[in-house]
């Protein structure tokens, strides 16, 4: 990743956890699919972002609609930064 993008994630990504914190949670969502888009999802930064957005859509209401989808990245065989994440 580079400097900028390391920058821009991690500026969306703790956007999204203040703003879920905060009970904003369409906004958390936004900033966390933001940063999401900027990380390698394979990565321990990627997993955290992933298992924070799922939290959010959760919080959104939103859950059957998006994080089934998240929930199964995570657990993917080839994700096993994610699947240790997750015992």
């Amino acid at each position: 990743m580079l400097s900028q993008e390391q920058e821009q994630f991690k500026q969306a990504y703790q956007a999204g956890r203040d703003a879920l914190e905060r009970g904003q949670y369409r906004l958390s969502v936004e900033y966390l699919e933001t940063a999401k888009q900027l990380v390698t999802t394979s990565s321990l930064q990627g997993g955290e972002t992933q298992m924070w957005l799922v939290t959010a859509y959760q919080a959104a209401g939103r859950l059957p609609e998006r994080s089934e989808e998240h929930t199964s990245e995570l657990q993917s065989p080839c994700n096993l930064v994610c699947r240790l994440l997750l015992e």
